[in-house]
């Protein structure tokens, strides 16, 4: 049942806001830099930063940084990593947060200050937290949380959706207006 709810409150937000397909499809522009953190890094991608891709390998997760011409608002973020067979990255463990962190940090120069969108929204219903990817709710039966002090937000009227932001190279989660235009994280499971 929560699996028809979502889908029908992403349809009707996109339907809300005037979008089509080909309307998403025109906001992702393919030319971007990206990162993909199980494969070797192009130095060009990162300003010469390496990174381990074994580091990320073993862990069984691989993420792809989407920034410059390519950010954009948490539903276009949310389609592009779904047409990639991925998903946003969610952040449910210590473990999570280390490699999240990592990424970040180590795209610091690409990210410029912007916010990372993640994969979790209130949309569905007002400071009801979900991982749109598991449809489970934030913190779940694990109560794991990483929000900022004051955080969540909330705008009235407006569909909340979350961004990780770094404070003192930890990530921290915090609410913003999910039309933002925004770096995001797509996440794959390896096999």
């Amino acid at each position: 049942m929560h699996r028809t709810i979502l889908f029908f409150v992403i349809l009707y937000t996109c339907q809300e806001i005037g979008w089509s397909e080909e309307t998403i499809t025109d906001q992702i522009d393919i030319r971007d830099e990206q990162v993909k953190l199980y494969s070797p890094v192009k130095p060009s991608a990162v300003n010469g930063a390496s990174i381990d891709p074994n580091e990320f390998q073993q862990r069984g997760v691989s993420y792809t940084l989407r920034c410059g011409s390519n950010a954009g608002n948490f539903w276009v973020a949310f389609r592009y990593c779904i047409g990639q067979t991925q998903q946003l990255a969610s952040d449910e463990s210590t473990q999570d947060s280390k490699m999240l962190a990592k990424l970040l940090t180590d795209n610091s120069k690409m990210i410029m200050g912007k916010n990372v969108w993640l994969g979790a929204t209130d949309a569905g219903k007002r400071n009801s937290w979900i991982w749109l990817s598991e449809l489970r709710p934030v913190g779940g039966l694990t109560k794991y949380t990483r929000w900022k002090d004051n955080e969540p937000s909330s705008i009235a009227g407006n569909n909340m959706c979350m961004v990780a932001v770094l404070d003192n190279d930890e990530v921290k989660w915090k609410a913003q207006d999910c039309e933002t235009s925004n770096c995001y994280v797509c996440q794959k499971y390896l096999t």
